[in-house]
């Protein structure tokens, strides 16, 4: 973490060594003196590199926007310079989550199902369900019948999602929409990541295509001369579907049998590559296309940004999580929203609760 380097290898190291044994000595104190009982309880990863502390910060999941990592600043400690005091700070890195101007179509299947589920659910404090609560303060033009239609439909919150995409919402709109209400769970479904290899991983105006052809443009003469979507003709043509053919009733009774087959299959444990395998031996090139040409994790751009949370100052004044919350608000898009703890993150909130019961 510490970068020691000398222009003249012959050069005396007595200076270089006092100056990072000097900063070493400020660590500890701030430590010892302000920092001791998150120290041992592992909220401050402390000693860590800037690029490691945005690699972890990269690959963690789930990728949820504000998540952060305590470290400590790192001087640049050259040979020759005398450091009469260091200024050792804490610092937040704290990753970003922009999301692209790309339609909500572009959403991966199950971060638009779990979206719909989210607006479904009622607040609390005015027992309506999100979706309502939204209309009446975002003031969209939705006539009564349009309201009408969301209502009553077996899930009201995708229609509710399908409504805004027509009026041309964004997930870049969308996002600046949960983080102005606060609506921190919102945000976080926008940013999920399903399994790469999962049927619900393609988006969903992909996933809708897929089951509308299967359910309409492709369809198959079978040996009697029936002619049978081709759906159906895949559950009957491997034995490997057959957990999957004994739903096969369940599916032609659905409004949209495609995508209740793709669910299915999905569900009894079969991956998009069995799928593009499939329609591959089968011929079903057509399919076979609109399933490779899905995005995945295309609408999101991952950012680092360096927060400073002060030195031995600072932390005189006020304690460090009266600290991060203050930062919280000052600089904005709700970072400092999950501690990174190595395999798990914790709240703010609850990091509140927990020390303000411990004292």
């Amino acid at each position: 973490m510490v970068r020691l380097w000398s222009e003249k290898t012959n050069e005396d190291t007595s200076i270089l060594m006092h100056n990072f044994w000097k900063w070493i000595t400020d660590v500890h104190y701030l430590i010892a003196q302000y920092l001791l009982q998150f120290w041992k309880d592992g909220l401050i990863t402390g000693f860590l590199s800037m690029n490691k502390a945005e690699w972890i910060l990269n690959i963690f999941q789930p990728a949820r926007h504000g998540t952060f990592i305590l470290r400590f600043s790192e001087p640049d400690l050259k040979m020759g310079e005398a450091l009469e005091y260091t200024h050792v700070h804490l610092k937040a890195y704290a990753l970003e989550i922009k999301e692209r101007n790309v339609s909500l179509y572009n959403l991966p299947t199950s971060n638009f199902r779990k979206l719909g589920k989210y607006f479904e659910e009622k607040i609390a404090l005015e027992d309506v369900p999100r979706w309502k609560h939204l209309i009446q303060k975002r003031r969209l033009k939705i006539s009564p019948s349009i309201k009408g239609h969301i209502e009553d439909a077996i899930s009201p919150g995708i229609a509710f999602v399908e409504e805004l995409k027509k009026k041309r919402y964004m997930i870049e709109d969308l996002a600046g929409c949960f983080k102005q209400h606060e609506m921190y769970e919102g945000l976080d479904i926008l940013h999920a990541k399903e399994e790469h290899d999962s049927v619900l991983s393609v988006s969903y105006f992909t996933f809708r295509e897929i089951g509308l052809a299967f359910e309409r443009s492709y369809t198959v003469q079978v040996d009697d001369g029936e002619e049978i979507p081709c759906w159906k003709y895949i559950i009957r043509w491997n034995e490997e579907f057959s957990v999957v053919r004994e739903h096969e009733v369940n599916i032609g009774k659905s409004s949209r049998p495609g995508e209740k087959f793709l669910d299915i299959f999905n569900d009894c444990g079969f991956k998009l590559t069995d799928l593009i395998k499939t329609c591959k031996d089968l011929g079903l090139d057509g399919i076979t296309h609109i399933i490779e040409s899905s995005k995945h994790d295309a609408y999101l751009e991952k950012t680092i940004v360096n927060v400073d949370i002060g030195g031995a100052r600072e932390l005189e004044k006020k304690g460090l999580l009266d600290i991060l919350k203050e930062k919280q608000k000052t600089v904005g898009n709700l970072l400092l929203r999950y501690l990174y703890l190595g395999k798990r993150t914790q709240t703010l909130q609850q990091l509140q609760e927990k020390y303000t019961n411990q004292t």
